[in-house]
């Protein structure tokens, strides 16, 4: 039976976010083309009528996964200076949900280790999606004139202390032990952006 194109486009949707989702919580290697259709309930034998392959369902579910990351904090006027939501932004990645729910959440902490390596052919995605988050975070900075640091030296290092300390936290068992390493991260980027690093 023939579909639609409203109902095919909405499929294609449902196959995409199924796959951010699936390959966040299990994944790329753990994440198969019959387990997103299944989820997706569609037969296995559609999905060719929607992507050549697997590589390119992973690319372009990592796309949407960083677009699902960035989207709830984006304003509608990138000409404001305030576009971004950068301190709603820093609360929501460093908080328990993300560490909870490595599905919903940002894809350089649950795939990011399994990408780097040399058999992957998903590092380009990673990156744009790395470029996509400084972007933004570059965006909402605005570095004090005494400082040697860019703004971009700033959002550098700001995303690879909440990536690290997302990743630390998830590793362990100890609540007390997850909650001070998300605290501890989120206090010193608070005080570097709301303070200039100085302490009073």
């Amino acid at each position: 039976m023939r579909v639609s194109k409203q109902v095919k486009e909405q499929r294609h949707q449902l196959i995409i976010d199924q796959t951010a989702e699936q390959i966040r919580a299990n994944g790329i290697d753990q994440t198969s083309v019959g387990s997103v259709m299944k989820a997706a309930n569609l037969t296995h034998g559609g999905f060719y009528r929607h992507f050549e392959s697997k590589e390119e369902l992973v690319d372009t579910a990592l796309e949407r996964a960083f677009s699902q990351l960035l989207s709830p904090y984006i304003g509608d006027d990138p000409n404001q200076p305030d576009n971004f939501a950068l301190d709603e932004f820093i609360n929501s990645y460093l908080s328990d949900t993300h560490i909870e729910q490595p599905e919903k959440g940002c894809p350089l902490t649950s795939v990011g280790q399994e990408t780097s390596r040399p058999s992957q052919t998903h590092q380009q995605q990673m990156t744009n999606g790395i470029d996509r988050l400084l972007e933004q975070i570059t965006s909402s900075l605005n570095q004090p004139t005494t400082t040697n640091h860019t703004d971009e030296d700033a959002a550098l290092a700001m995303l690879s202390s909440m990536v690290g300390a997302v990743v630390l936290a998830r590793l362990f068992d100890d609540p007390d032990r997850r909650e001070s390493t998300i605290n501890a991260t989120k206090n010193l980027i608070q005080d570097h952006l709301h303070n200039g690093g100085n302490q009073t």
